[in-house]
């Protein structure tokens, strides 16, 4: 995937669970409470972990990863997010050598009841290459119904990795604590290295309003022009929320009110998220 690195890390690296990285982030958790609103201000917070499978033409790859995310409401519609993670991916000595991809960056966007839009930047590295990029891009959501989400995004990633990259997609929610998200991603690599086209669908549920915590699972279905065949790619994950507005312990208010999760490149790109 990465078009100046060998091929084979390219199909293992799309793998993106995510492992959480402690400090900074656990500190913006505490605070998402109700203790932490002053007025119109109102600090959520999500921590997720998972686990992805990732089976190629070369055999099967595993990747462990977390992610944590802060956001700030600072004014009533304006937002500031902070986020990091980890993504450790294990290949077979044949392959290559496992390495860990980290990540950070932040959003600033606007929310309201209709929907959101705003701009993220993100720094990716993945170690065992000394490989880094940067993408910056918009996205937005359209709350279409309260059981009905629009989604796109798109931008550019620069640096190891030059490309431009779009997204689609949906989240239906037939209940309000059970979420399906559909999602189309493209990007097209510059320099002659083809493009990427990853479609996935994932379902996550949370079974106890009062206990903020979700799990989810989900398929990807990735080609890369440049590479004979497709990648299957198996997830799972659980996610911890802190803090939303309303406080009535739905998922559906999690999402909309809590970090925003709709942003930055496509995880083929790079590993494979959740």
């Amino acid at each position: 995937m990465l078009p100046h690195l060998p091929l084979k890390r390219m199909q293992s690296a799309r793998t993106f669970l995510r492992w959480v990285p402690v400090t900074g982030m656990a500190a913006l958790a505490a605070l998402a409470s109700p203790a932490a609103r002053a007025d119109s201000v109102v600090v959520t917070a999500r921590i997720a972990a998972s686990y992805a499978n990732l089976n190629t033409d070369g055999g099967d790859r595993q990747i462990w990863a977390g992610m944590a995310r802060g956001n700030l409401m600072i004014a009533p519609g304006f937002n500031v997010e902070i986020k990091g993670g980890d993504d450790r991916i294990d290949l077979p000595a044949s392959v290559g050598q496992s390495s860990n991809l980290w990540n950070y960056g932040g959003d600033f966007y606007w929310r309201d009841r209709a929907g959101d839009f705003g701009a993220s930047i993100e720094q990716d590295r993945i170690e065992s290459v000394h490989a880094e990029t940067f993408s910056y891009g918009l996205f937005g959501e359209a709350f279409l119904s309260p059981g009905f989400t629009l989604r796109a995004k798109g931008g550019e990633i620069t640096n190891d990795i030059s490309a431009w990259y779009g997204a689609t997609g949906i989240v239906v929610y037939p209940v309000r604590n059970f979420a399906v998200n559909v999602e189309v991603d493209y990007a097209k690599l510059q320099h002659g290295g083809g493009d990427v086209k990853d479609a996935g669908i994932s379902a996550e549920y949370l079974p106890v309003p009062s206990i903020p915590i979700s799990v989810k699972l989900g398929y990807d279905y990735q080609e890369f022009s440049n590479v004979s065949g497709h990648v299957d790619v198996l997830l799972a994950g659980i996610s911890f929320y802190f803090g939303a507005e309303g406080h009535d312990g739905s998922l559906r208010t999690y999402q909309r009110t809590g970090p925003a999760a709709w942003d930055g490149a496509p995880a083929a790109l790079f590993g494979a998220g959740l």
